[in-house]
């Protein structure tokens, strides 16, 4: 049943059903070109200068003026190791790697970089693996002042010892024979394309129709007294009233990207710009930001060919001092659910190191009724799918999560039932006379002497009251009603009433507690008061659970599990794990397991685990076999029930685990990785501890992300997460 947009008692809801994660649709037939440009390299693109369109249409573009090194290229960077001096000791040389020997014993000076090109005057990062050799060091040095560079990720920063002098790589061997070998390699300032504002542009290699949707992912690096600047340009000329352009004049400081899409529509992060007033997002803003811009103008004519412009207006004038980390066009205004698709494919598609994933699965379309509920699809491409094992398909067990199972209840006589699912009820014709009849009646929990049960909060949408006119009186109304049915006879309480109109209604939560009796029996179900209550009535009626945990799959923590089995590529030493979750309950009684790696076999080597525990504790870290490995903390009290991010990262020289940005580390990591198991703690010697709670993404990567890296997936996780809100 679709949730639309309705007012119902004092409930409103103020959003509606979202994608909240990637689900690879096709490029729709409407897409001219879609370009990922941090997915190049200077060496990727410097030897043909061309770009490649993935939308399948083959509408590349070439780039013009670009120099492939520092700030007018691929991925910035602060140096150009290319200008380094080509001596022996270099094996590779790039724009943004070295790749050095030393083949003498001792200290061997390998290469140098001069004053004259080395930027001194800005820290950058570089990547540091050392190869071969025996007690292999590295030194960056000049005469009085030497710093050691080491394994993994390194900040150099500016020194004045640099100035006026040789700038030199050393490097140390202890053994001829077997000499010590590193690569350095930058760290890409920001990954997309770099254009210098001077000339820098890049051309459609075809002619296009009129573009008349642009999604641009892009960094403005221009100054706040700049002139004109332009991305993207699809027009003829200036004097041609059709088409549109993303351009902007900083100096004026007006309403993102009014300045040539007059007649048409912008949004900035998929959120509609004004164009006038205090709400208007205003171009400086953004100066110095990467956000996401989307235009959409139907002036376009689709008679007229063109070739289109990244970087400068269709003169090639105007150029722009930007970053670009993606462009995508389209020969028609999309819809506000393409529109939706299409940026969270830009997102997607900028992501860091995405290559590494080789495992994502996300439940933002998934329900209880899909014949393949029993898979949960890998979107990554690596092609290895998970199973979803023992979900109920209903109820807390199962996508979304509702309060309870619709189809565990008990109909009796009263009524026809039109239609139903696990969730909706649609109650056709009264059967009997029954001024006060109950229409849905959930099947009873048996309570022992001084057990408790919980319904929890949950929200109804009822349809057809209005119109079952025939039916109702002045005075009818539609109760929810708890009733414990006991040795000492019927007890109802009334939790929710004078339902009298369609809409949406909150249910609150409510406890019931036996304080008696041998064993009581709670229900909960739904009457209608005051009615004609005659034989043949046409009810024409309908109730709704709304999911809880709209966009993810439930676990029951008894016996649901997801497991991806085999998906860890080969000598996998390295790992990320990213959750999207929701704990559904807190001071867990028994071992609640996130997930874990394992063996089929007893007698595994290595698995690592992420588990809650009683006491609210987190555990986290290895087993292996002789010992284990674990370290915990105490969960806040504030994470329960709320959407969570869990990052957990296996690094060469430690495990992180962070919970909604609060980190904890254990050190000695696992030699490597085996397969994974979803929402499943596996012990040694059975399948147990089982996870309670909601599953909305989870990805996983074959690298150690920084943090700056893992702070984008999260970005991308929480994009246009406006899941259905209720008030």
């Amino acid at each position: 049943m679709a949730t639309d947009i309705r007012i119902g008692g004092n409930i409103a809801i103020t959003g509606s059903r979202r994608n909240n994660g990637w689900h690879e649709p096709p490029f729709p037939e409407s897409c001219q070109f879609f370009i990922p440009f941090t997915d190049y390299t200077n060496e990727d693109v410097k030897p043909t200068g061309i770009v490649k369109d993935i939308s399948g249409k083959g509408n590349d573009f070439k780039c013009f003026n670009l120099a492939y090194a520092l700030k007018s290229g691929f991925g910035g960077f602060q140096q150009d190791y290319n200008l380094a001096y080509k001596g022996s000791g270099i094996l590779e040389q790039t724009t943004s790697k070295l790749k050095l020997i030393n083949r003498l014993v001792g200290w061997g000076w390998v290469t140098n970089l001069t004053t004259d090109n080395y930027n001194n005057t800005t820290p950058y990062k570089v990547n540091v693996h050392f190869e071969g050799g025996s007690g292999g060091k590295l030194l960056l040095q000049v005469t009085g002042y030497a710093t050691e560079l080491f394994e993994g990720e390194n900040t150099i920063y500016p020194n004045t010892a640099f100035n006026g002098q040789t700038i030199q790589f050393s490097l140390y061997t202890l053994d001829t024979a077997n000499p010590s070998i590193v690569t350095i390699e930058q760290i890409p300032i920001q990954r997309g394309v770099w254009l210098d504002g001077i000339d820098d542009y890049l051309q459609s290699i075809n002619a296009l129709t009129g573009t008349k949707t642009i999604i641009v992912k892009f960094k403005s690096l221009a100054e706040s007294n700049a002139t004109s600047n332009c991305i993207y340009d699809n027009r003829v000329d200036v004097t041609n009233s059709k088409g549109f352009a993303l351009s902007f004049t900083p100096s004026n400081n007006g309403s993102a990207y009014y300045e040539r899409n007059t007649s048409g529509i912008t949004r900035i992060n998929n959120v509609l710009n004004v164009y006038a007033g205090a709400n208007a997002i205003k171009v400086n803003q953004l100066l110095g930001k990467t956000h996401v811009a989307t235009l959409t103008n139907d002036s376009a004519p689709t008679e007229d060919l063109r070739n289109t412009n990244i970087g400068c207006t269709y003169a090639r004038t105007l150029f722009s001092k930007c970053i670009i980390e993606c462009i995508a066009g389209y020969d028609k205004v999309l819809t506000e659910e393409e529109l939706l698709q299409e940026y969270q494919r830009v997102e997607f598609y900028t992501l860091p190191e995405r290559d590494k994933i080789f495992l994502y699965s996300n439940f933002a379309d998934k329900t209880n009724q899909d014949t393949d509920f029993t898979t949960a699809y890998n979107r990554s491409g690596a092609g290895v799918n998970g199973t979803l094992n023992n979900f109920a398909k209903a109820g807390l067990s199962g996508a979304k999560g509702y309060a309870f199972n619709l189809t565990d209840r008990w109909d009796g006589v009263r009524w026809t039932n039109g239609s139903s699912n696990d969730h909706y009820v649609h109650v056709d014709t009264l059967k009997i006379e029954d001024k006060n009849p109950v229409i849905i009646q959930t099947i009873g929990n048996n309570i022992e002497v001084g057990a408790k049960i919980t319904y929890p909060e949950y929200y109804i949408k009822v349809t057809g009251f209005e119109r079952s006119k025939d039916y109702l009186t002045d005075t009818s109304y539609l109760g929810v009603v708890n009733r414990i049915v006991s040795e000492g006879g019927n007890k109802d309480i009334t939790i929710l009433g004078n339902i009298t109109k369609d809409g949406i209604y909150k249910v609150p939560s409510y406890t019931r507690i036996n304080d008696g009796d041998s064993d009581d029996i709670t229900y909960c179900f739904f009457r209608v008061y005051n009615t004609n209550g005659a034989i043949g009535d046409k009810l024409d009626f309908e109730v709704e659970l709304l999911p809880m945990y709209d966009g993810s799959v439930v676990g029951d923590g008894i016996d649901d599990y997801i497991a991806n089995i085999n998906v860890i590529p080969s000598n996998t030493k390295e790992l990320t794990a990213i959750f999207k979750f929701r704990l559904t309950q807190s001071n867990f009684t028994n071992n609640n397991g996130l997930f874990c790696t394992t063996y089929e076999d007893i007698t595994f080597k290595n698995w690592i685990l992420v588990t809650f525990e009683a006491g609210n504790r987190v555990r986290f870290g290895r087993s292996y076999r002789g010992g284990n490995n674990y370290t915990s903390f105490t969960l806040k009290e504030s994470i329960i029930n709320k959407e969570s991010i869990i990052v957990y990262t296996v690094k060469r020289d430690k495990i992180v685990c962070s919970i909604n940005g609060e980190e904890f580390s254990l050190s000695n990591p696992p030699e490597d990785i085996k397969d994974i198991n979803i929402n499943l703690f596996y012990s040694m010697y059975d399948r147990s501890r089982f996870f309670k709670g909601a599953i909305y993404d989870y990805i996983f990567l074959n690298k150690a992300l920084s943090k700056s890296q893992v702070d984008k997936y999260i970005e991308y996780l929480n994009i246009n997460n406006n899941k259905i809100q209720y008030e």
